[in-house]
């Protein structure tokens, strides 16, 4: 009886080990060549890694690529956020405007620059980054829109009131620029007075022009205050 299953246990062995040699010859043939070809991207492994909840493998994985190419825009990018979801902000923003400074319109380094920027209480250096990146594409009415919210942040008015318009003139098609737009040109009238209300002060004082206010406080001109005689046709109507 113990030598059957001294067989038994040898049997069981022997197919391990042939398993094992199996495995070992289809890596060695088919899976290593393949991944020698093809070789695994380490930003995926990082972003992998981030999306588990890994931060320190994740920035561990992005700062090696960064150190061997410090020009690779997706790793600093991702390199922003890693360092923006734990509230870094700093490192965020130095992540942020070397990927600027490389592509100085990229979307997601102005967005996560600005939300940076905010935290840190430096606004103008995002002011200045959307600025920069309306002169690098003037044509993209995004660029331009992001720069007028930023100048909104800023209190500058007059800067996102040209910066809106110009993000209209390329698409008028942008409701809620629209409504931004006009609320703040509403604001600054309000805050500066009616651009016309000077006018009219000079109209009214002109000795010149008789003063005949209309119902919504402009001048009216006035009917001619002596007119010539109305002549009558010979068939009794008047011209």
């Amino acid at each position: 009886m113990k030598k059957r299953n001294l067989l038994w246990y040898a049997k069981i062995l022997t197919c391990i080990l042939a398993a094992n040699i199996f495995l070992a010859g289809l890596y060695h043939y088919l899976v290593k060549p393949y991944l020698d070809g093809h070789p695994i991207d380490p930003i995926n492994s990082a972003r992998i890694a981030f999306a588990r909840g890994d931060v320190s493998r994740a920035e561990l994985l992005l700062r090696n690529i960064l150190l061997s190419k410090p020009e690779n825009v997706q790793a600093q990018v991702l390199l922003g956020s890693l360092c923006a979801s734990t509230n870094r902000w700093s490192d965020a923003a130095v992540a942020y405007e070397k990927t600027l400074s490389l592509d100085p319109t990229n979307r997601d380094a102005l967005e996560g620059f600005e939300i940076s920027c905010r935290n840190l209480k430096q606004q103008d250096r995002a002011v200045t980054a959307w600025r920069r990146a309306t002169q690098a594409n003037s044509a993209d009415p995004t660029l331009w829109k992001g720069l007028g919210y930023a100048q909104l942040r800023v209190d500058d008015s007059l800067g996102a009131m040209f910066s809106l318009r110009r993000s209209l003139k390329l698409d008028p098609n942008q409701n809620e620029v629209r409504r931004i737009f006009h609320e703040v040109s509403m604001a600054q009238m309000g805050q500066h007075g009616d651009p016309f209300a000077q006018r009219r002060q000079d109209l009214n004082n002109d000795p010149l022009i008789p003063n005949f206010p209309d119902s919504r406080g402009g001048v009216r001109i006035p009917e001619n205050p002596n007119p010539l005689p109305r002549i009558p046709y010979p068939d009794g109507r008047i011209r």
